[in-house]
């Protein structure tokens, strides 16, 4: 997914990454603080709008962090799955 992200930014311009490398098994307490640190990096005042991408299958509760996020600013999340994979 990464590699999907990474191509994203550089057709951007602009956009800056940030990247985790999670996915599918994590643990609760991991799965919180990954989701926590997303929160936190995309409600940050610097940061003028979100693209969430996710797989679609990890632990981490991708919608929760964009509600978090939209009670600040525009976020979109894109689920790689759902779009026919990273090929695509």
């Amino acid at each position: 997914m990464n590699i999907a992200v990474q191509k994203i930014v550089s057709d951007i311009g602009e956009a800056v990454p940030f990247l985790h490398h999670q996915g599918c098994c994590q643990l609760s307490p991991d799965i919180n603080t990954v989701e926590r640190v997303l929160e936190g990096l995309g409600r940050n005042p610097n940061v003028q709008g979100v693209l969430l991408v996710s797989l679609g299958c990890e632990s981490v509760k991708a919608e929760k962090i964009k509600k978090s996020i939209s009670e600040e600013k525009n976020v979109d999340l894109v689920r790689l799955q759902e779009l026919g994979g990273t090929e695509k």
